[in-house]
């Protein structure tokens, strides 16, 4: 495929997504100006541009959508960096070591099938309403992923470079540096995608149950004052933050990894 090529089928790509967006807005708009759905049920998308315009000049609940936004991006941000400084290494270590496998590999997989949400309580018992509990849930949302798919790209890697590294006389911890995890970094990035994805979406979870600011606090604060607008508007910003936070990541592996984003 040419370069032309290509930027034409990304031009028709994108110019579908765009006809597509405002083919969901006009349907939208229908159903609520016809009066076919109420809008205390669902707001019509005028509504919720005005709701969100308002809450981006007055506070409601203590802070205003910025602030609400930027409190629940400082928890994902925080709880996934954390994520991969632990369980990058973590998973490195299981993929390579089979006495780690057999050791931490079970405690993992008992670990794993529990519901980040599920640890909600107890952190609400350790940590109260604190910022550290909401991050502590949302890091069990994503070292999970990191250390799956760091696990998995270890173990993945071709075993004959492995096997000429140790011809050459390197040690292990030499091939492991310069061999295997250069190898399975492609693939540990996309862990770190898809820990990213399972971090926003816990985070609401934790803010609808124990917060005093976010974004899901905001939306359970709506659903309170039975605003559907508000909620909505929650929901948007949540989707907009994900979606801008995982093309960010995007461009920076294309940019300090590029020869990682071609290997994957």
């Amino acid at each position: 495929m040419t370069v032309r090529t290509a930027q034409a089928s990304r031009g028709q790509l994108m110019l579908i997504s765009v006809a597509s967006a405002l083919l969901f807005l006009i349907v939208w708009q229908a159903v609520t100006m016809t009066g076919m759905v109420s809008s205390l049920v669902l707001p019509s998308p005028v509504q919720v541009v005005q709701r969100a315009a308002d809450l981006v000049t007055s506070p409601y609940e203590g802070e205003t959508l910025v602030g609400h936004a930027w409190a629940s991006l400082l928890i994902v941000t925080t709880a996934w960096l954390a994520a991969i400084v632990i369980g990058w290494p973590l998973g490195v270590w299981i993929g390579w070591s089979a006495g780690a496998s057999r050791v931490i590999g079970g405690i993992i997989e008992v670990v794993r099938p529990i519901p980040p949400v599920a640890w909600i309580p107890l952190a609400l018992i350790w940590f109260g309403l604190a910022p550290t509990g909401k991050v502590f849930v949302v890091w069990l949302a994503a070292v999970i992923p990191c250390i799956i798919n760091a696990q998995e790209a270890v173990r993945r890697v071709d075993p004959l470079t492995v096997s000429a590294g140790r011809v050459l006389g390197a040690s292990p911890l030499t091939i492991l540096r310069t061999i295997v995890v250069p190898a399975a970094l492609p693939f540990m990035l996309t862990g770190a995608r898809i820990s990213l994805g399972s971090a926003w979406m816990t985070l609401v979870a934790a803010e609808l149950l124990a917060s005093v600011s976010g974004l899901g606090y905001m939306m359970q604060a709506g659903r309170r004052n039975q605003l559907a607008d508000v909620v909505v508007v929650g929901m948007l910003a949540v989707g907009l933050l994900g979606a801008a936070t995982g093309l960010f990541l995007r461009w920076l592996e294309k940019r300090a990894l590029p020869w990682a984003v071609e290997a994957r």
